[in-house]
């Protein structure tokens, strides 16, 4: 779509150029009069051309989020269905609410106590 877009206002400029040519080589109008056309053209196209963008851009969001919407809309395959309630049923749980770390440390070698030549990792934090 970007194309069409350069492409039809290229058009209008090749065509504002060329009618201005005539008017320069008929001598009703001044090649400073041609330069001020082609500048107001600017003006005037740059920001429909912006607009333009904008709107297509928009267009592409609303498309892109009703495809999220409808995955969002599907509901899960029914064999993946089965499978969760399979898996919650046959897993029992009896872990308690909270579980701590108290007193945890680490380092590389077992024969080398913590803080003795190794950097310590990690050390007595609560989880």
């Amino acid at each position: 779509m970007g194309f069409l877009n350069t492409a039809f206002f290229m058009g209008i400029i090749a065509l504002i150029m060329t009618a201005g040519g005539v008017f320069v080589v008929g001598g009703t109008l001044s090649i400073g009069g041609l330069a001020a056309v082609m500048m107001y053209n600017g003006l005037l196209v740059d920001p429909l051309v912006r607009f333009v963008d904008l709107y297509q851009q928009l267009q592409r969001v609303k498309v892109s989020l009703a495809r999220i919407n409808a995955i969002f809309k599907e509901s899960p395959h029914p064999v993946y269905e089965r499978l969760e309630m399979e898996r919650s049923d046959s897993i029992e749980t009896d872990f308690p609410e909270v579980i701590r770390f108290e007193g945890v440390s680490f380092h590389y070698r077992n024969d080398t106590p913590v803080g003795k030549g190794q950097p310590r990792l990690a050390g007595r934090f609560p989880l």
